[in-house]
């Protein structure tokens, strides 16, 4: 189980993500995308179409 501060926020990425994508794509989503900074602090969470596969970019 991973602990985070209560002050971290999480955003949720809703459109399907290919899970080959690496931190560089995701990071390029993420400042694309959702308009945010992938380096501060945050945690970005992103799914597979199935949606049974996740990845968090911290």
């Amino acid at each position: 189980m991973l602990g985070f501060p209560s002050h971290q926020r999480f955003y949720v990425y809703t459109v399907d993500t290919d899970m080959r994508c690496g931190y560089n794509r995701l990071s390029g989503i993420v400042r694309n995308e959702l308009q945010c900074n992938p380096l501060n602090g945050d945690v970005y969470i992103f799914f597979n179409k199935p949606r049974d596969i996740i990845k968090l970019l911290v």
